[in-house]
């Protein structure tokens, strides 16, 4: 039941924050390409409460998808399609928003944890990335630090078998 008043809410947004520039399908020519000038770039398809959708918006977020998606996408009609699903999804957002949401520790920690992982793509795995280490630089490396290498041998048991039931039952 609280999931139908929530779609309901959703809906009621949708016609309330939601003023498209036009219900029919764009043509191919409205439709992003590479190549777009600023200014078919900055042209904005839709405006859902404060926030808008641009031309270029659009095209960044189609060119992010995989060219399976990519080729999906290719008609007038599922980019409609593809641009009411960045509606309903700019929908959602804001109505997370309304309730708070963006304050709730869980979203602070895990936007903070997000912060932090792109903090290390981008310091340390993107200055990584293409650079080829050879055998002789693994070799120095081991060599110069032996021991974060060296680990004892370790030995595990699952099953202790005793054919004393009593004294097995004892020594568990």
């Amino acid at each position: 039941m609280p999931w139908k008043c929530t779609a309901i809410i959703v809906l009621a947004l949708a016609g309330l924050a939601c003023s498209k520039q036009s219900e029919e399908a764009p043509s191919d020519a409205e439709w992003p390409k590479h190549g777009l000038s600023e200014e078919q770039a900055n042209e904005v398809l839709v405006k859902v409460g404060d926030r808008t959708i641009t031309v270029g918006e659009l095209a960044d977020r189609l060119a992010s998808q995989s060219p399976y998606l990519q080729a999906r996408f290719e008609s007038p009609e599922r980019r409609k399609e593809f641009l009411d699903n960045l509606v309903r999804y700019e929908l959602l957002v804001y109505e997370a928003k309304r309730r708070g949401y963006a304050d709730d520790p869980e979203v602070v920690s895990a936007r903070r944890n997000i912060m932090i992982q792109e903090l290390i793509k981008q310091e340390v795995d993107q200055p990584l990335a293409g650079k080829e280490i050879s055998d002789e630089e693994v070799q120095a490396a081991y060599d110069a630090n032996p021991k974060e290498f060296d680990r004892p041998a370790q030995v595990r048991a699952s099953h202790i078998f005793i054919k004393d039931r009593a004294k097995a039952a004892s020594r568990s």
